[in-house]
C-alpha cells in the first residue's frame, strides 16, 4: 500500500503561501530566517498523536520544527508537519532554540 499523503515540502510550501497570502508575515529581522531548524515547546503531556518516540518525547514537550516566517517583531511560525499538528505560533524567541549539530547551526 503506498502511502497517499504530500511530502512535507508540498506542505511546507503550502503553509507558507497561506501565511503570505493572508499578510501574516513581515521581513525577517534576521534572528530566524525561514527554513532555520529549531526546536520549539509544545506541552502536550497528553498528547498520543502520530509523532515518533525518537524524534521527541511529548511529555518533555519540545518538537523538532522549521521557521515558517515572522509574524510581527516577537512571534513566528514554526513548521512542525504532521497531521494534526502543522504549525504552531511561539511568541517569543526565548520558546526557540536552534538545532546545533557537530558541524555547527543546521
Amino acid at each position: 500500500m503506498s502511502d497517499t499523503r504530500p511530502r512535507l515540502s508540498a506542505v511546507y510550501d503550502g503553509w507558507k503561501r497561506l501565511l503570505q497570502d493572508t499578510d501574516a508575515l513581515i521581513d525577517s529581522d534576521g534572528r530566524l530566517p525561514e527554513g532555520t531548524k529549531v526546536w520549539t515547546p509544545f506541552g502536550d503531556l497528553d498528547y498520543h498523536g502520530d509523532i515518533p518516540k525518537g524524534y521527541c518525547d511529548p511529555a518533555w514537550g519540545w518538537y523538532q520544527g522549521t521557521i515558517l516566517g515572522q509574524s510581527d517583531p516577537n512571534w513566528w511560525f514554526v513548521f512542525l508537519g504532521y497531521d494534526n499538528l502543522p504549525f504552531i505560533c511561539q511568541r517569543h524567541i526565548s520558546e526557540i532554540r536552534r538545532v546545533v549539530t557537530s558541524g555547527g547551526d543546521a
